[in-house]
């Protein structure tokens, strides 16, 4: 479980980093001529948001029943997928 644990955490730290970078991207093109691209990058910041809150689903769920990703004692895979890419 630990392991799963830190690879989760992980996954977490670099999806943070994603949004920080995309936020600083918006910021950085500032004028409105860039509008297009700034919705474009804030999609792609919000798909990062909606990945972390995935993983931090996943974590507490990994944390809370001391299982491994994707082992339920039913043994099917958890829906969405655990803690992918």
């Amino acid at each position: 479980m630990e392991n799963a644990v830190k690879a989760i955490c992980q996954a977490l730290i670099e999806e943070a980093g994603i949004v920080i970078s995309h936020t600083d991207k918006i910021a950085a093109l500032g004028s409105s001529e860039a509008r297009t691209t700034a919705q474009t990058i804030d999609g792609m910041r919000l798909d990062a948001v909606e990945h972390i809150q995935n993983l931090t689903l996943e974590l507490t769920r990994v944390i809370a029943s001391g299982e491994e990703p994707g082992e339920e004692e039913s043994g099917a895979e958890p829906e969405g997928g655990g803690a992918a890419e």
